[in-house]
């Protein structure tokens, strides 16, 4: 009920504050709580060149902040080999460390935004 009385007084205008693509060998977001979603191993989501999440599959990472500039958690879009494209929210992360690439190609470009806390309702 309080979630759906927030969502009549947010203010519609939501706006993509930066937008940049960038270059990752290895992408490594350290998480605060417990989360248990499949790809958490040890409160961490790792995606790399090799390994169970590959770097490639990753779409975007969507940082969201509140009107004070503060980080309020991720949205990681990342396409799943078996179900297509999923999209996970991670609250206030503890950490998130990106690795410099050898080489850039277009198999470790990440597009990377910043988001309004009122985007948070379009998931994809």
């Amino acid at each position: 009920m309080l979630f759906a009385t927030l969502l009549v007084f947010t203010d519609s205008n939501a706006e993509v504050l930066k937008e940049q693509t960038i270059h990752a060998r290895k992408i490594i977001i350290v998480l605060k709580n417990k989360i248990r979603l499949p790809i958490v191993v040890d409160d961490r989501i790792v995606f790399s060149e090799m390994g169970n999440n590959p770097i490639r599959n990753l779409k975007r990472i969507d940082f969201f902040v509140d009107n004070q500039g503060r980080l309020q958690g991720l949205r990681i879009t990342y396409y799943d080999r078996v179900t297509g494209i999923k999209s996970i929210f991670v609250p206030r992360p503890k950490t998130i460390i990106f690795e410099q690439p050898r080489r850039e190609s277009q198999l470790n470009s990440i597009n990377l935004r910043v988001l309004t806390t009122d985007e948070i309702i379009n998931i994809w």
